[in-house]
C-alpha cells in the first residue's frame, strides 16, 4: 500500500545502492527538526487509523487519533500517557519498556553495531532496525524509516514483545521552530473529582 509516498510493508529489492553509516544515521536524527502533520497507522489486526501528530524529538510526541478511535497518546520525557478519549484518565507507561527507548537513546550515545539488527536502502529510501542489543529491559524492535539521502523522517514500525507490528506513516509533515511543552501534556478532565 503505498500513503503518499510511504510503502506500508515490506520493502522492495532493488538495485545495490550506498551505504548508511552509523554516524550519518544519528546526524541525521539529532538533526530532525519539530514538526507536524498527519499520520496514517496500520494496526497489528490490519485497521487502519489516521490522525495528528506533532514530534519535538529526543522526548516529546502526540498522536491524536480521529474517528471512532479519538485516543491521545502523549510522550514526554520517561512516560506514554494513553487516553482513550480527550480529556479522559491517561494510563501511563515508561518509555524504556517498548521500542520507542531505542530511537531515543540515539541523543544519548552514538549508535551500537550490537543495536542494529539491519539497514536497508533502496531508491529513494532507507530503513534501520535498531534492537536492544545490550540485553536490556526493550522489547521489540523499531525498524525507521527515511528519505534517501536526504534522510527525512516518513514514519517506522514498531514490533513489540508479543511480535505484534504496528506501522505508522507521516504524511503533510510541516516543519516548524517550535512546539509548547504543553502540547505534549495529557490533559485530564478533573471536573469529576
Amino acid at each position: 500500500m503505498v500513503v503518499s509516498g510511504l510503502i506500508i510493508g515490506p520493502a522492495q529489492a532493488a538495485e545495490p545502492q550506498p551505504e548508511l553509516s552509523l554516524t550519518q544515521l544519528r546526524q541525521a536524527l539529532l538533526a530532525l527538526p519539530p514538526q507536524t502533520g498527519r499520520f496514517l497507522q496500520r494496526a497489528p489486526n490490519g485497521g487502519l487509523l489516521r490522525g495528528t501528530f506533532a514530534l519535538a524529538l529526543p522526548d516529546k510526541m502526540r498522536f491524536a487519533y480521529e474517528g471512532e478511535a479519538q485516543s491521545i497518546i502523549t510522550v514526554s520525557g520517561p512516560w506514554i500517557s494513553v487516553q482513550e478519549a480527550p480529556g479522559a484518565e491517561a494510563n501511563r507507561f515508561p518509555v524504556s519498556a517498548t521500542p520507542l527507548q531505542l530511537m531515543r537513546e540515539v541523543w544519548d550515545k552514538p549508535i551500537s553495531p550490537a543495536n542494529v539488527k539491519d539497514i536497508l536502502i533502496e531508491s529513494g529510501r532507507a530503513e534501520v532496525t535498531l534492537v536492544d542489543g545490550d540485553d536490556g529491559e526493550t522489547a521489540g524492535l523499531m525498524t525507521l524509516v527515511f528519505d534517501h539521502p536526504k534522510m527525512r523522517l516518513r514514519g517506522w514500525q514498531i514490533t513489540d514483545a508479543q511480535n505484534l507490528v504496528t506501522q505508522f506513516a507521516l504524511t503533510e509533515v510541516r516543519v516548524v521552530d517550535t512546539l509548547p511543552n504543553s502540547r505534549f501534556f495529557a490533559q485530564e478532565d478533573e471536573s469529576d473529582e
